[in-house]
């Protein structure tokens, strides 16, 4: 089928040198540029020299020597525009480019020592923006079988040709390197899957519903969104980044080496699915501490109402309905309001919809690229919690998780997953974080609760709490005061799955005498602190705390206090104290914000520095932070736990006539600069 564009290779390869003097091999080099040369005289069309293959086992310069590869690539950058296709050399004269199978086929007009086709490598949508790139195909014609990628698509747009292919499927060689044993897990390489793509005016064709007044059927997820306020800028793939022009000069500052380039301002397009580990029956939302009463709009009410077990209505009134919700949930419709409901636009999916698509893409790929379009997901499996149980709540079996892990995976590279998966998993093996804490304290002089890991079989000391990794809401958290058949191996063992450890911490009675202050973290900000402790029944009760005293006053206090000392009267005095001058009062916050932001600037440093990325710590966490009394000097702060995922409880409950309202538009705006930042490759 390529016959109409062959040059006259016979006459071509007549070529003799008139050298006697030169070697057989220098001739066929030399000979071999004359007639690559010829070639490309003869028919400039779109054809382009291989400059490199992918084949395996031809590491070795096949074509010219390396005197003619000097002279080849001089001739090259005068006459020919090109562009390498591979990593190394060929005997190929010229190559046109066929698509196949989300492909380039690169076919030679000579014979290969090689007897098949070889091909290059895709990457991604290495091959799409192939077909696309005027670049490599300067001078195009109708007969080339990328020509109609030239003429249909623009960069970034997606190619009508392949019905609508815009996210490829995984090659095996990708399934094998996420660690794949099953071919089922993803698309197969020669299925294409037709993608359809939001097209930039709110509608989208992949079973995600906007939220609006009028009726429309029940779709796999609500949209928080309103056309009289929404933005109608182009979809994630549709937005074009132009690179700049980066100066090569010999003085360089770092803004020229790394220009600036201006972030997004679109709407980004996020999905929630909330985890399922917190949903609840309708009379325990009535005292669960991670949920809250609040007001939202019909639209809003709308949007959520099929998230059955999150949230819970009460009545309604002429502005809007009165509802029983969980933190999160609350949390992420605010976001949909921030900046007059300009910064975000809002998906909402349940879990068991969400966990089906990503288990089985080619069963609805419609609604697997719906996913891939997001600019970001928060959700999915919590890996800081224990979802690896028989009882765990998102409806995984050992063979059904794994192949959950491998997608997801998949879907991390066509999207962003907040907070990121590694990190999250990092996050809940406990163990890592532990040993950054410890060493901050010491760097900095300050206490830290010895902690260990536990080796299997290793002798347990009485006065230490076992915690285990991936640890929930004080699940396998054993105390010393517990029964000693959960204090040995036995029970141990049975508690634990695949790679999840024991740890022995140092106990400290202030934990249950005094209690802790859980401080939350936004963009590195302190934006609430909360007091909790356990009453004697067991319950949580807590209390929002905006005084503190020194900790020369809790020392002086706890020397003149009646012995013995009564635990409740001394967290009465210490929590929120109601005298002393302000200037006593303000040194007091003073000396808890900085230990809470130092420790936690040096802990996202850390994490920084051993991931490469910036950690999740700087959009949102929570420290847990208590007091250890010393032998001498006064008492001192330390953090007893770091949680940062969506299923932390925010305790909104200890703080009925605040709504919070600044804390979530605070996390909004933090949010939106993360995505904003990520998406920008010059953003450092």
């Amino acid at each position: 089928m390529f016959d109409h564009v062959r040059p006259p290779l016979q006459s071509i390869w007549s070529v003799s040198l008139p050298f006697p003097w030169c070697s057989n091999t220098f001739k066929k080099h030399v000979e071999s540029f004359l007639a690559l040369f010829m070639v490309f005289e003869h028919d400039r069309t779109c054809l382009m020299p291989p400059i490199y293959t992918t084949h395996p086992k031809k590491r070795q310069y096949n074509v010219i020597g390396m005197c003619g590869m000097l002279c080849y690539q001089y001739a090259i950058a005068i006459f020919v525009p090109f562009t390498s296709h591979g990593r190394t050399w060929t005997n190929a004269v010229y190559s046109l480019h066929k698509i196949d199978r989300n492909r380039i086929m690169v076919k030679s007009t000579q014979k290969p020592r090689v007897h098949r086709p070889m091909l290059w490598r895709m990457e991604g949508g290495s091959g799409v923006r192939h077909a696309k790139s005027e670049r490599i195909h300067p001078n195009c014609t109708p007969e080339c079988p990328g020509h109609f990628g030239l003429n249909d698509c623009k960069w970034g747009l997606q190619v009508t040709s392949w019905q609508g292919v815009t996210y490829l499927p995984m090659t095996q060689e990708e399934i094998g390197n996420a660690g794949s044993t099953s071919l089922d897990m993803v698309m197969d390489e020669d299925e294409s899957m037709n993608m359809d793509v939001d097209n930039g005016d709110g509608q989208s064709s992949h079973g995600f519903q906007q939220a609006s007044a009028e009726a429309g059927p029940s779709m796999l997820s609500n949209r928080l969104s309103s056309p009289m306020t929404r933005s109608t800028g182009p979809s994630p793939r549709q937005s074009r980044l132009t690179t700049p022009i980066i100066s090569r000069s010999a003085s360089v500052n770092r803004d020229d080496w790394y220009p600036i380039e201006e972030s997004e301002t679109r709407s980004f397009n996020i999905l929630y699915v909330p985890d399922p580990s917190r949903a609840v029956s309708r009379r325990e939302a009535e005292s669960d501490l991670a949920w809250a009463t609040r007001e939202i709009t019909f639209r809003q009410f709308d949007a959520i109402k099929d998230l059955t077990g999150f949230v819970y209505k009460q009545r309604e009134n002429k502005t809007g309905v009165k509802v029983r919700v969980t933190e999160w949930l609350w949390f992420i419709l605010q976001m949909d309001d921030y900046d007059k409901g300009e910064a975000f636009k809002i998906d909402f999916m349940p879990w068991d919809t969400f966990r089906d698509i990503v288990l089985n893409p080619k069963a609805d790929p419609t609604a697997w690229n719906g996913l891939a379009s997001k600019d970001g997901i928060i959700g999915g499996i919590d890996y800081s919690i224990d979802y690896r149980s028989d009882q765990n709540a998102y409806g995984l079996d050992k063979g059904r998780l794994a192949r959950y892990e491998v997608n997801i995976k998949a879907l991390a590279f066509l999207t962003q997953l907040w907070p990121p998966i590694e990190q999250i998993r990092s996050a809940g093996k406990k163990w890592p974080t532990t040993c950054h804490l410890r060493m901050i304290a010491q760097l900095k002089g300050n206490y830290s609760p010895f902690t260990s890991q536990l080796e299997d079989g290793a002798d347990i000391q009485e006065d230490t709490v076992l915690k285990r990794s991936n640890s929930d809401c004080g699940k396998h958290i054993i105390l010393p005061s517990a029964a000693s058949k959960y204090r040995t191996w036995n029970h141990l063992r049975s508690c634990i799955n695949d790679d999840e450890i024991w740890m022995a911490q140092e106990y400290v009675e202030t934990l249950g005498t005094i209690g802790e202050w859980r401080a939350f973290v936004i963009g590195g900000r302190i934006m609430s602190v909360v007091h909790t402790h356990k009453r004697s029944d067991g319950m949580w009760t807590g209390v929002q705390t905006e005084s503190f005293l020194k900790t020369e006053e809790i020392k002086e206090l706890i020397e003149h206090a009646p012995k013995p000392i009564n635990a409740a009267e001394l967290r009465k005095n210490i929590v929120n104290p109601q005298s002393g001058t302000i200037l006593v009062r303000d040194d007091g916050k003073s000396q808890f914000r900085n230990f809470v932001l130092d420790t936690w600037r040096d802990l996202v440093l850390r994490e920084t520095r051993l991931g490469g990325a910036k950690s999740s710590l700087a959009v949102f966490c929570r420290m847990d932070i208590g007091l250890k009394f010393l032998p001498e000097g006064p008492p001192q702060y330390f953090v007893n736990e770091v949680e940062r995922s969506p299923t932390t409880s925010l305790w909104f409950s200890c703080n009925p006539s605040n709504t919070m309202g600044t804390m979530a538009d605070t996390f909004a705006m933090v949010f939106r600069q993360w995505i904003k930042d990520i998406r920008n490759p010059y953003v450092l």
